[in-house]
Parts: C-alpha cells; structure tokens; sequence
C-alpha cells in the first residue's frame, strides 16, 4: 500500500536537509500491523522537467523521534513476485516482513538527527552499519540473473530503465507488456492474474497522476513509471553497468596514451575509428548513471 512521505514544515517553508515523515492515512485504524500489506512508497526523485528518472530503493523516515527504514514499493513488489510460489503468497510475505524487521531493529537505534546524513548510503558512509543487503532470486520466467541489492554501499538511487510506455496512438494488433482493466470490467468480469503483477492506480485525468518520460510524447499515468522501475529492477544489471564503465575508462584511457603517442596521423585516425564504438558505449553508461557531464566529454 502506498503512503505518502514528505520532508516536514518549517515555518512554512519545506525542510529538504531533514529526514522524510510519514503522512495520516484513512486506513491506518484498519492495518495496524504489517503481515499481508505492507506500508511502501515509490520514492521518485523529480527532476526539472518533470520526468521522474530515479528512486530511492529505500527511505529513512523519522518517527517518534526515531528513524525507521520505509523499502520502496518497487522493491517489495519485486520481493513479493520471485518469492511467491504457484500457489502460495505466503513465503514472500514471510521474506518482505523479516526484510523489514531486520532494517528497523538497526534504523530504531538512531536518532532523527539529519547530520548523521538523510539516506542510507550517507549515513553509513559516518558510521558503521551491518550488512543491508537484500537478494533477488532467479525465478523462470521472470528474472534469469540473481541481484544482490546493497542499500548501505551503493548509490542513493536507482536509474529507472525505460523499456515501455503506452503507444501514442492506440493500436489493437500491438501487444503490449502491461494489461490495462478498469475496475469496472475487473468487478463485471474477472482478471486472469495468474503469475501476473497487479498495480492498482488511478487513470482517469483528474488525478493529475500524468507524467513524461523519455520514450513517449504525450505524458502517461504514473502506474507505468512504477512499473518501469520495477521491470529494472528484474533486468536492469545495475552492478554490471557499473563494471562496464570501469573497463570501458580503462580501454578509452589506454586509446587516449596511444593516440597521444608518437603516431602518424593516418594510424592516430584508424585507432580512433577502430574504437570510437566504445566512446559511445561508455557514454550511453554514463547517461545511465545520470553523469551528464561525463557522457557530454567523452562523446
């Protein structure tokens, strides 16, 4: 169930350095304690045009005046979808509430004191933190490659990896990777969803739930940017990209040696067209890890 988490006021004005709090919900009287529904977020980082091109895997929340670790829900659907058996939802609960419980017994020790640093990563980049490292399975069908994901040593967000978007203009030949239903026709007739991830959101225009991203003109509803993120998570190797660069700096800056050296310029011109190729492919891994400035040089 998504919540929504905001930076607290402060004399009217939004406190962006302090730590994200927790809003009232309506249910909150009726889920009182987390088994089967989890409490979640999808923590996207909005950037100047709008487009929401990354996420917190995880957010630090104050309180009671201490923190406690709120996964996105991203990362719980994902838990939820390679843990669940054909028949059974009930190992995956079981995984995403020891999950949990795991990161609050260490997050519940600390204070709500935003110098220590308000994510993860800085925080453990001050003090000591035991391993917060959550793994994602094989399962057929669904991911091929297991994934250890690191909160405490790795970025502070995720990219999210844009793969699919409703079309511009509605063709009904096209398949498509997400299944659009309206309740109604849910309530009138059933769902087939089996093996299936199910995100519930609003799509009607007056939810104002409408945003751009890279590969569509028109804007979608925000349950297709929830559903790239969590398609990334599944495929989106995000310690491979990160080796990847390193041995594409290391080739780009043994060429730049060779081309700097004593060569004539027909044979400095045919190394560079012999390995151009990978100048772009380490600038498109730069784009990827949102280093503009980077990918900008080195193309």
């Amino acid at each position: 169930m998504a919540l929504t988490y905001r930076h607290p006021l402060e004399n009217g004005v939004v406190n962006q350095k302090h730590f994200l709090t927790r809003q009232p919900s309506f249910l909150d009287n009726y889920i009182t304690e987390e088994k089967n529904v989890f409490w979640s977020s999808t923590f996207f980082v909005v950037d100047a045009d709008r487009v929401r091109r990354r996420w917190q895997l995880a957010s630090l929340v104050c309180q009671d005046n201490f923190l406690t670790v709120v996964p996105s829900m991203q990362l719980l659907v994902a838990l939820a979808q390679l843990y669940a058996t054909d028949d059974s939802t009930h190992e995956a609960a079981q995984v995403i509430q020891q999950f949990k419980n795991r990161l609050n017994h260490w997050a519940s020790t600390l204070p709500c004191d935003a110098s220590q640093g308000t994510t993860i990563p800085r925080l453990c980049q001050q003090q000591e933190c035991p391993p917060l490292i959550v793994e994602l399975p094989t399962k057929a069908g669904i991911s091929d490659k297991l994934h250890q994901v690191d909160l405490a040593g790795g970025r502070e967000t995720e990219r999210v990896v844009y793969r699919f978007a409703p079309p511009d203009t509605l063709d009904p030949n096209r398949l498509s990777f997400i299944i659009k239903k309206s309740a109604r026709h849910v309530l009138a007739a059933g769902a087939d969803v089996y093996q299936r991830i199910v995100l519930i959101g609003g799509t009607h225009q007056d939810t104002r739930d409408n945003h751009p991203v890279p590969i569509r003109i028109k804007d979608v509803d925000g349950i297709y940017i929830v559903a790239n993120a969590i398609d990334t998570l599944f495929n989106a190797d995000q310690g491979a990209i990160d080796k990847a660069i390193r041995l594409l700096e290391e080739l780009v800056k043994d060429v730049e040696i060779l081309r700097s050296g004593d060569l004539s310029a027909e044979n400095r011109q045919a190394l560079f067209k012999q390995y151009i190729g990978n100048y772009f492919a380490l600038s498109y891994f730069y784009l990827l890890r949102d280093n503009g400035a980077k990918a900008f040089h080195t193309a």
